[in-house]
């Protein structure tokens, strides 16, 4: 599977530099953390109106979950369940910032949403344009949508463990929408995605 999203990448990054944090507050957690690897790949199809997705890797709190539509680009989900930092969640809100792309729902949720064009690509050779990529190679192909959300909250009850979890997705414009993706973040926070 190819590389994270450069959003996911941000958060990942985030976690890198704050390490000792994390593990600090991993043990202060209450509460077992949920895995992503544990999630029912099921659920977040159904949830996102996908077809059936595959968890295809799962490393440490990343997991990445893709599915297939027939003549479409791979959709790619990738989801992230931390124990809630407050250096992580501001690392995180400052690289969207930076990256100009930060949009606000609450003071519990971010989301970042970009389109991919064809725009600027070099023109399509006969057999370029290939279904089950992940996004445009060559000019004329179809855009790819783009959407992060990252929301924090206690797990399940007001007295859970506190997280934040990040969901990533890539498809093909149309495939999957933001408001499914938000949705999907609260679902995993409330434990209704388990």
């Amino acid at each position: 599977m190819g590389r994270p999203h450069a959003s996911v990448r941000f958060v990942l990054a985030a976690l890198a530099a704050a390490g000792p944090v994390l593990v600090s507050a991993q043990r202060s957690t209450p509460g077992p953390i949920p895995n992503c690897a544990t999630l029912d790949p099921s659920s977040i199809a159904s949830l996102l109106t996908v077809p059936a997705l595959t968890l295809e890797k799962n490393t440490g709190p990343l997991c990445t979950f893709t599915g297939k539509k027939p003549s479409r680009y791979l959709i790619e989900v990738d989801v992230t369940i931390i124990p809630y930092s407050d250096s992580v969640w501001g690392a995180a809100e400052n690289a969207a910032i930076k990256r100009h792309d930060y949009n606000q729902e609450s003071a519990n949720l971010f989301f970042s949403d970009r389109t991919v064009t064809s725009h600027g690509l070099p023109p399509c050779n006969l057999g370029d344009q290939k279904a089950g990529q992940l996004g445009p190679k060559c000019s004329g192909e179809p855009d790819q949508n783009v959407y992060t959300v990252v929301g924090r909250g206690n797990y399940k009850t007001p007295t859970g463990p506190k997280l934040m979890v990040t969901a990533a997705t890539s498809a093909q414009s149309g495939d999957i929408y933001l408001g499914h993706v938000i949705e999907l973040v609260k679902e995993i926070l409330s434990g209704k995605i388990h």
